[in-house]
């Protein structure tokens, strides 16, 4: 674009003058309305951000224009052969309540006191006439801005490629399931075919497609559907909306993530053989992002606004880093939206509604609980959610096809769960999974709890009945789920089961680690010789998931986090044991030099393999040379000059690296892997 040329399209104000983009109108500084992006936008390095809102008289003639737009109907095929029709409108309620725009409000709200008296009045008082009930506003259906809505539309991919991306989607964090994530995608092509599967899409079509989404987004979603045929028939189809446009994104982004080598790729995937896996990944990213924008504006929040929030958080992990301020505020966006809409609290529910809305909203709940555990482990911050304000049942062990079966279930007897909610299938599902790390991640909540007060906890009886809970929840696991040495050579178990107990073992083992720890703490020789066992464990099995990527890696790339979350601290305490080592000449019953030396190379060897445009990289980058210093210092180094003083301290003078490496966010987490007497709990 030429510098000195000013050009023209961006909207105008009522007085006639050019509008200001939307980052310079909020800091109220000089826009020079450049278009697709203003100069001090492209300086700041914001230029996603840089959008110009329409005012609503330039919208009217399109909204009316739009409003005869023919969609056809969808039928998606059931698991049965049942056809779930959605070809007739859902019936939906004409009002809107209010409290849909408030969302929950718990019982120190304003709300509450006023809701006791209410439901003290009398029944003939109670019934309100027309004229009493509050007016509802009218949401305004076109797009705030049309680029905003267009710049979601135009990187749907071609229909041969989204099919594909839908197909290698999967997850084990997310919590939305594959089965109705593949009728979507198919609902997409059945409704907005004729618009979409054109050589060249036509700008005016995409932009009727956007009235359509903007109209659907603007009537609330349903919360307590016993049918699945009537809950997807609500957001699929002509009926879609941005929050599942935007749920399909991060299925396309996540199916990215795992596309095999393009000479397999079938020539019909135009997109695929066109574009960089990882910058489809970016694309799609920002894609939904943006369907998260124009969901806001509709302003009616609900549980799939969620599932979406939820998935572009996971991608900001995958792209920026878990430590990063980008990937922190989608964090914190994501926590404040589960509160905001009532996630955590489910007074006097039933554990055994298997509704789908209500196994849902629970399978949503136990990924966001847990991923909000796991983030707050990660990083040494505090967590947003807290167990003691948690009333939510866990999501019962059904498969995807019991969850969404047609006709749907008559009887609790008919999801195939035992008395305690696990499947008796003796296979393991999405919410098996989720199931899992929830209940692991209850015990975390309150190893956090004791980790980052400054009150008394209860000292070690507390530490050890906590103990007590975490191995007698592994011990109710079922058999399925738990991880076996000989599960690595065994052809009969799938990697993507594989993968599944590795996590949810890491996750025991990590619960364990940090019990060990905070015991070390409290005068526990033998809690020292436990901690080493757990360590090594923990490296050896985290780095499986980098020298077996054939079989890990094709179900969820995440091998940096996996080893950086696991293999890390557990590494540090291997570099403490070795340093002790060579400064007595003695090291604990379980350990011996050679096998530190093997796992500490092996994690050396990995970090060094990590690419610098990996998410973690920097992380990686740090760690690798502290543990490349501990290992020259163990094995080369004169005993003189060795990292530990006579009292078994580190001498931070001759090594600043392993200072730095210790002060570092993921290792200095509860500042459990300072040397005795550089911090404590």
């Amino acid at each position: 674009m030429d510098g000195n040329l000013a050009l023209t399209g961006a909207p105008r104000r009522k007085n006639g003058r050019p509008q200001a983009c939307e980052p310079c109108r909020r800091r109220k500084v000089a826009c020079d309305h450049r278009v697709p992006v203003c100069s001090r936008c492209r300086r700041g390095g914001v230029s996603d951000k840089c959008v110009y809102l329409v005012q609503p008289s330039q919208q009217n003639n399109h909204i009316n224009s739009s409003r005869s737009a023919a969609v056809p109907s969808l039928r998606p095929q059931a698991t049965n052969g049942t056809p779930i029709s959605i070809s007739t409108p859902v019936s939906r309620s004409p009002q809107a309540t209010l409290e849909s725009n408030v969302g929950y409000l718990g019982a120190t709200s304003f709300s509450a006191f006023y809701e006791e008296a209410q439901n003290s009045l009398s029944v003939t008082e109670k019934c309100e006439s027309e004229s009493d009930m509050m007016p509802l506003k009218t949401a305004d259906v076109a797009p705030r801005l049309d680029e905003l809505a267009l710049g979601a539309l135009r990187h749907i991919p071609d229909k041969a490629s989204s099919q594909l991306l839908t197909r290698l989607y999967t997850s084990f964090y997310g919590g939305w399931n594959t089965l109705s994530g593949r009728w979507l995608n198919d609902s997409l092509w059945a409704a907005f075919g004729t618009t979409l599967d054109r050589v060249a899409r036509d700008e005016e079509l995409l932009r009727r497609m956007s009235f359509k989404l903007c109209r659907n987004s603007a009537v609330p979603l349903g919360e307590s559907h016993t049918d699945p045929q009537k809950w997807f028939a609500e957001f699929s189809g002509s009926n879609l909306r941005w929050e599942s446009l935007g749920l399909l994104y991060v299925f396309w982004a996540g199916g990215a993530r795992r596309l095999p080598e393009k000479n397999v790729i079938s020539s019909d995937c135009e997109v695929l053989h066109n574009t960089h896996a990882s910058h489809l990944v970016k694309q799609y990213k920002m894609a939904a992002w943006k369907c998260i924008e124009l969901c806001r504006d509709a302003a009616n929040s609900n549980t799939m606004l969620l599932f979406l929030i939820l998935g572009h958080s996971l991608l900001e992990s995958n792209e920026s880093g878990d430590a990063g301020m980008q990937y922190w505020r989608t964090h914190g966006d994501l926590m404040a939206m589960t509160t905001y809409l009532g996630l955590h609290v489910s007074p006097n529910a039933n554990p055994k509604d298997f509704s789908v809305t209500t196994q849902t909203k629970r399978q949503l709940f136990a990924a966001i609980f847990t991923h909000d555990k796991v983030t707050a482990t990660f990083t040494g911050r505090p967590a947003f959610l807290s167990r003691r304000f948690s009333s939510t049942p866990l999501p019962l062990d059904m498969s995807e096809e019991l969850l969404l079966s047609n006709p749907p279930l008559a009887d609790y007897s008919d999801c195939r769960v035992d008395e305690n909610g696990w499947s008796t299938d003796g296979k393991i599902y999405l919410s098996t999974t989720l199931r899992a790390r929830a209940m692991l991640s209850y015990v975390r909540d309150e190893i956090l709890e004791i980790a980052l007060q400054s009150m008394d906890f209860g000292g070690k009886t507390a530490l050890l009945n906590l103990k007590k809970r975490e191995m007698q929840i592994v011990a109710e696991f079922p058999p399925c789920i738990l991880y076996s040495h000989n599960d690595l050579n065994n052809p009969d178990v799938s990697g993507k089961d594989l993968y599944a107990r590795l996590l949810i073992w890491l996750e025991h083992l990590q619960n364990l680690f940090f019990i060990e720890r905070l015991l070390s703490k409290e005068d526990s020789e033998e809690a020292g010789s436990r901690l080493f066992e757990i360590s090594l464990e923990m490296v050896t099995l985290a780095h499986l998931f980098w020298t077996h990527q054939n079989r890990l890696k094709t179900v969820e790339d995440c091998v940096e986090w996996t080893t950086a979350s696991f293999a890390a601290p557990a590494g540090g305490i291997l570099c403490m044991e070795l340093l002790r080592g060579k400064a007595h000449g003695t090291m604990s019953a379980a350990a011996t030099k050679a096998i530190i030396v093997e796992k500490l190379g092996m994690l050396a060897a990995f970090l060094d393999w990590v690419m610098p445009s990996s998410p973690n990289a920097d992380i990686c980058f740090r760690i690798k040379k502290v543990v490349r210093r501990v290992l020259e210092q163990a094995l080369e180094a004169p005993v003189q000059t060795n990292m530990l003083d006579e009292g078994g301290h580190w001498n931070m003078d001759l090594s600043p690296d392993l200072n730095s490496f210790f002060s570092f966010d993921l290792l200095d987490t509860f500042e459990w892997l300072r040397p005795e007497g550089g911090g404590s709990v």
